[in-house]
């Protein structure tokens, strides 16, 4: 078996890829960003992906149950509007269209993602 080796992997085909060891530097100048800034650096990358996949995984469903509550909601007004709105019933009507006016809202991205 044939290997290629780099200053910090070993590649043995086919195709698999052997690490020994930390990476080396690619020339003898030393780095420009210090070891400690470039850990920082991962740190907050590393959070900001993590509190955007906690944003998605909280956001996905909301989007469905939005997109799926402005889809059904009108159905609800049928019976109101077919037996005539009566004074007690406009506030029903009323929070019906605020909640699927909501809907559409929290509902709009839905399948674009």
């Amino acid at each position: 078996m044939k290997r290629i080796e780099f200053s910090h992997l070993i590649m043995t085909p086919p195709h698999h890829v052997v690490f020994v060891g930390a990476p080396q530097p690619m020339s003898n100048s030393p780095s420009t960003v210090p070891r400690e800034r470039l850990s920082q650096l991962r740190e907050v990358v590393t959070e900001e992906r993590s509190l955007r996949l906690g944003f998605e995984l909280v956001a996905a469903p909301l989007r469905f149950v939005g997109f799926w509550a402005a889809v059904a909601l009108p159905f609800l007004y049928l019976p109101l509007l077919f037996g005539g709105l009566e004074a007690s019933e406009f506030t029903v009507f009323g929070v019906l269209l605020a909640l699927n006016a909501l809907a559409l809202v929290i509902g709009h991205n839905y399948a674009r993602s």
